[in-house]
């Protein structure tokens, strides 16, 4: 499936390096690095180490309770064998020690009228978030949200949630155990307070999820809410969410550090501050924070991409891409990418480019430079990055002449979460650092050398952002034809597409 995605986008793509009209010959069509010299990330499974005493198989998707909580029997009334979600959870909490919950096949929707409490440890598991939805028919209330999660250690996989409404926290989501979600989407849930998708004051590990199209009406925190002790969120996508407050995408608090890794936060908007996400300590690693916007008209609102109010704390970016963010408003317009207020920030090999106005507004604390970086306008931070192509190890332009890091329009080019590929031209191509990771957001391998496309005079280093650049796209609509030469005699795999244009420049298409 990666390499079918990463074919659908060299066919379909139109890209603007390539002039309309070149006419282009085909060199070779060649063998690409095999499968197992690729390395990619396995899905999360359910922990072993969470390994159940007993099992409830849902085999109802209606909503009824267990008749007698406690007996071992998840059933709706004596002797009926009517095993619903609801009355999983119920008899699971009656009972001491761990338990778990599945789902005969065929069930694809359950309809819950009101939160489902849960108040043991436990874990739910189910076929698939695209398989299986929860989702809360119930009216708004200070108890119409999909799950409650007690102080308890639980873990939730495949499965959709969706349509909380609450009046109050957590519209999808409250959590104040230590939850653990996998494979699960959070869809379109609503809140009027803190968290219109997810509510955490405890432990909160997101992995291989989506959080998508979920609201605060009147507060902040579209899609996540936390003030908990431990945040990690790896190869996600938190999408399209919004808020009337701070925090369209996340909003993260002063008390807790956050890992944000091989994600994606996109499409998010905050009617004040912070469009993607508000963080007050935590790294960022190999990801992608693209298209938000922060809407506030205010002084003190902006960072259309993040929020930074680090204290006496320190936030950490490295081998990330952000892009795209706006704050339109004129009073906060100039806070576009990052708006960094308080604390020490260090960025490392990231591309901090193409937002609307500025990508770095440095309003207070401490902006470190750890090298390797793409700078698009270094207006406020010409102190830590003077201009230059490069300057030192960055490579960064001004406000009279932005620097344009040449990305791709923001979509999935292999892996789980969506990114910005790199046009053969940008000057994020092998200047970055070898040892911040050896993967880039998708599980490609860092280095990796493009034979198409010279190396820059550095060397074949990793690349500057969170994609790692190991094929290019070509404009659909001209003829291709040439021979196919086998050397080995099996089926060819996982190829790429050596073309010339008229000028003698080169691309690869996979």
């Amino acid at each position: 499936m990666r390499d079918l995605c990463r074919t659908v986008f060299c066919l379909l793509a139109v890209i603007a390096f390539i002039s309309t009209g070149t006419s282009f010959a085909q060199d070779d069509l060649v063998r690409e690095r095999p499968e197992k010299d690729r390395k990619f990330e396995e899905p999360a499974k359910a922990p072993a180490e969470l390994a159940p005493l007993r099992t409830f198989v849902v085999n109802s998707n209606g909503d009824g309770v267990d008749a007698t909580p406690g007996d071992g029997v998840c059933e709706t009334a004596s002797g009926n064998g009517i095993c619903t979600l609801r009355a999983a959870v119920g008899e699971a909490n009656a009972l001491a020690g761990d338990d778990a919950v599945t789902f005969e096949p065929g069930i694809s929707e359950i309809q819950v009228n009101g939160q489902i409490q849960i108040s043991s440890n436990l874990i739910i598991i189910g076929p698939g978030a695209n398989l299986l939805t929860i989702a809360s028919v119930a009216a708004q209330s200070t108890t119409s949200r999909v799950f409650n999660v007690g102080n308890f250690a639980v873990s939730i996989h495949g499965l959709k949630i969706t349509g909380g409404f609450v009046t109050g926290t957590g519209g999808g989501i409250l959590n104040a155990g230590s939850l653990s979600l996998t494979n699960v989407a959070v869809d379109q849930n609503r809140a009027t307070s803190f968290g219109g998708g997810i509510r955490s004051t405890n432990t909160l590990l997101i992995r291989n999820s989506t959080i998508t199209a979920n609201t605060s009406t009147t507060s902040t925190s579209g899609g996540i809410s936390f003030a908990g002790t431990n945040l990690l969120i790896s190869r996600s996508a938190i999408r399209g969410n919004s808020s009337s407050g701070n925090g369209g995408g996340a909003n993260i608090s002063a008390s807790v550090s956050a890992t944000i890794e091989n994600s994606t936060i996109s499409g998010n908007t905050a009617g004040a501050a912070s469009g993607g996400l508000f963080l007050n300590r935590g790294t960022i690693n190999n990801s992608t924070i693209s298209g938000n916007t922060a809407n506030g008209s205010l002084a003190t609102e902006g960072g259309g991409g993040i929020r930074i109010q680090a204290g006496a704390n320190s936030v950490s970016i490295t081998s990330s891409t952000i892009t795209n963010n706006s704050a339109p408003n004129t009073a906060s317009g100039s806070r576009s990418g990052i708006w960094h207020e308080t604390g020490t920030l260090t960025l490392q090999n990231s591309i901090v480019a193409g937002n609307t106005t500025q990508d770095i507004q440095l309003s207070g604390g401490t902006l470190t430079d750890g090298g390797h970086n793409l700078i698009g306008r270094n207006t406020s931070v010409e102190t830590q990055y003077p201009a230059g192509l490069p300057s030192g190890t960055n490579w960064v332009g001004t406000g009279a002449v932005p620097l344009d890091p040449l990305l791709a329009p923001l979509a999935l080019y292999g892996g789980p979460t969506e990114t910005h590929a790199l046009f053969p031209a940008s000057v994020a191509i092998d200047n970055g650092n070898d040892t911040t990771n050896t993967l880039d957001q998708r599980g490609y391998i860092r280095p990796w050398d493009v034979v198409a496309v010279p190396n820059s005079p550095s060397g074949n280093a990793a690349d500057i952002g969170s994609f790692e650049a190991d094929s290019f796209p070509f404009t659909a609509g001209f003829p291709i034809s040439g021979r196919v030469f086998e050397t080995d005699g099996t089926p060819i795999r996982n190829t790429y597409l050596v073309m010339t244009d008229g000028m003698g420049n080169k691309y690869v298409a996979l």
